[in-house]
C-alpha cells in the first residue's frame, strides 16, 4: 500500500547525480557511473523520466497515490484518493488528462482500490469498496462495469494481464499467509474465470481463522505469474494453472514471518518486511526486493498474545533494512544494493519491462513516479549477442 505524502514545492536538479542511501545510486540518464567487477556488485538506476513533478499547475501534482500502472506505450496512469482521481501522463512526463469524481454513478469513483492498464486501450479500476471493476479507455472515457459480487471475488489486487488480454487478480486467504488467484478471460456473455488456484507462503504459515496476509502477485509474460513470500527468501514463478516453474532463493536468516496478536476481544497482524514478487527486466534477469527488521526480533517471534497497545508500540520501535537483488536466468545473484528502511530509495516499485526499465513511487521531496533504467542491464541488452 502506498504511503500518504504531502506535496512540497521543491524540485530536483536535473544535472547533478542523485546519490541515494544504502549504496543504491540513481542518476539522470546520460551521466557516467562507475561500476565494480566484484560480484554481486551494486546496480545503478538512471532516472529517465518523472511523472507528477513540481509544477505551477495543481493538476500535475500528485497527492495520495493508491496505485499506478504503465501501458505498452510507457504512458503512466495514476489512481489517487481523497478526492479520488485518475491521472494520465505521456511517456515523457507530460500530463495527458485527468478524470473522476466522487460518487456512486457510472464513471464516478467511490473508495477506488486498484488500477490496471491493459495493452494500449483499456484501464481497469477496482471501485466501490472492491465490489466492482470499472473499465475505462486510455483516453479517459468510462465504458462499463464488471460485477465482482457475481464473480465471488471481492476486493482483489490487480496483478496484471497476459498478452491475450486475460486479467490476473489476487486476494488474501483467511487463516493463512497466501493468496487466492483468479485468471479472467472475456467471454461472449462477459468476463469469466478461466483458472483459479491458491498459493501459500513457503514454508506454509498458518494464522487464526479471522486473520489473513497476502503475498505480492504479478504477471510476467504470456504464461507466467510471479509471487513473493514471507518468512524466507523465496521468489517464485508459476504458470496460469498454478504449477510452480522456478524460484529465486538465497539464505537470508534475518527474514521474519508476519506477527499477530489474538485475544478474546480483538486481533491484528503486521508483516515484518518480506520478499516481493520477481519483476522481469529482460534477457533472463529478475529484480527482487527484500526487507527485514534489524532490532527487537527477540520480542516479535511468531504469534503474540498481547494487548493491541503493547503490540503497536513494539512494532513502532522497529528499524528495517533491505536489499534490491537482481538475478540472472540461472538464479545467480549478480547485483545487490543494500538500503536502510522498508522501502528502497528508488521508491515503492511498480511495473518493470523487459528492456531494463522499471518504475517507482517516491514520497520525498514530493510525491512522484519515476522511470528508471538499470545501467548494467541496458549495456547487456545493447550487445549484439544479447538474447531477446
Amino acid at each position: 500500500m502506498w504511503r500518504q505524502v504531502v506535496p512540497a514545492s521543491r524540485s530536483i536538479p536535473a544535472t547533478v547525480p542523485l546519490l541515494l542511501v544504502g549504496g543504491v545510486v540513481a542518476v539522470p540518464a546520460g551521466c557516467q557511473v562507475a561500476t565494480t567487477s566484484v560480484q554481486p556488485g551494486p546496480a545503478h538506476y538512471e532516472i529517465e523520466a518523472t511523472y507528477g513533478a513540481d509544477s505551477s499547475l495543481p493538476e500535475e501534482l500528485l497527492g495520495l497515490v493508491i496505485d499506478f500502472d504503465v501501458d505498452d506505450l510507457k504512458r503512466v496512469f495514476v489512481l489517487e484518493a481523497r478526492p479520488p482521481r485518475i491521472v494520465a501522463f505521456e511517456s515523457t512526463g507530460q500530463l495527458l488528462w485527468e478524470s473522476g469524481e466522487l460518487g456512486d454513478g457510472p464513471g464516478d469513483l467511490q473508495d477506488p482500490q486498484a488500477l490496471l492498464a491493459i495493452n494500449r486501450s483499456e484501464l481497469l479500476i477496482v471501485n466501490a469498496d472492491g465490489t466492482r471493476i470499472d473499465t475505462w479507455t486510455t483516453d479517459g472515457d468510462f465504458v462499463s462495469t464488471i460485477d465482482l459480487v457475481a464473480l465471488d471475488f471481492l476486493r482483489p489486487e490487480l496483478a496484471g494481464h497476459t498478452l491475450e488480454g486475460r486479467v490476473v487478480m489476487a486476494r488474501p486467504v483467511a487463516g493463512i499467509v497466501g493468496v487466492d488467484v483468479i485468471v479472467l478471460e472475456r467471454l461472449s456473455s462477459g468476463w469469466g474465470a478461466r483458472e483459479r488456484f491458491e498459493v501459500e507462503a513457503s514454508p506454509p504459515l498458518t494464522l487464526p481463522p479471522q486473520l489473513s496476509w497476502t503475498l505480492e502477485v504479478l504477471t510476467c509474460g504470456r504464461r507466467c505469474i510471479s509471487v513473493g513470500n514471507q518468512g524466507s527468501y523465496q521468489a517464485r514463478l508459476f504458470d496460469h494453472a498454478g504449477w510452480a516453474s522456478s524460484k529465486m532463493a538465497r539464505v537470508e536468516p534475518q527474514l521474519q514471518a508476519p506477527v499477530f496478536y489474538h485475544t478474546a476481544g480483538s486481533s491484528g497482524i503486521s508483516a515484518l518486511g518480506g520478499v516481493s514478487a520477481p519483476r522481469n527486466l529482460g534477457d533472463g534477469h529478475w529484480l527482487v526486493v527484500a526487507s527485514w527488521p534489524t532490532n527487537g526480533r527477540e520480542e516479535l517471534v511468531g504469534g503474540i498474545e498481547s494487548q493491541p497497545e503493547s503490540f503497536r508500540r513494539r512494532l513502532a520501535s522497529l528499524d528495517y533494512a533491505g536489499s534490491l537483488d537482481i538475478f540472472d536466468n540461472s538464479g545467480l545473484l549478480i547485483y545487490q544494493n543494500h538500503f536502510d528502511g522498508r522501502v528502497p530509495p528508488i521508491g515503492e516499485l511498480g511495473p518493470a519491462f523487459e528492456d531494463g526499465t522499471l518504475y517507482g513511487l517516491v514520497s520525498e521531496p514530493f510525491p512522484q513516479i519515476r522511470r528508471y533504467g538499470v545501467a548494467e542491464l541496458r549495456r547487456r541488452l545493447a550487445r549484439p549477442d544479447a538474447k531477446h
